[in-house]
């Protein structure tokens, strides 16, 4: 599985298995939060069961 970003490409399979083999699995309950606007994101990984809604509050980007 590969995925294309920009001129870029990413072999998801092998990020995928990093994460399996060096993190950890998280559960999130309805409305919990991953990240919060504003603040650097410190984490990545992969949904595995169900989905998320992305949703941004502030300023809009040009």
């Amino acid at each position: 599985m590969e995925q294309r970003f920009g001129g870029n490409s990413i072999d998801l399979q092998v990020l995928r298995e990093f994460c399996e083999r060096e993190g950890e699995a998280v559960v999130y309950r309805k409305g919990g939060q991953l990240e919060r606007e504003g603040d650097p994101s410190r984490w990545f990984g992969f949904v595995t069961e169900g989905c998320f809604k992305y949703v941004t509050h502030g300023e809009k980007v040009s």
